[in-house]
């Protein structure tokens, strides 16, 4: 039997990304603990966006 895979959503695909992005400006770069916060809290608020995403997606079978 073959896997059923949800129909991931573009922006939900970009917000991966992003993450990931930011994850490797963290590891290829030293910047300060001001941006680094920063770039902690942009993150925070896409994995919360994500969820979001993932709970209507939940809502909507």
């Amino acid at each position: 039997m073959a896997t059923v895979r949800p129909k991931v959503q573009p922006r939900v695909v970009k917000l991966l990304r992003a993450c990931v992005l930011i994850q490797e400006v963290r590891a290829a770069t030293q910047i300060g603990t001001a941006a680094y916060q920063r770039l902690l809290d942009i993150h925070s608020a896409m994995l919360y966006e994500i969820r979001k995403l993932e709970d209507e997606a939940d809502d909507d079978r």
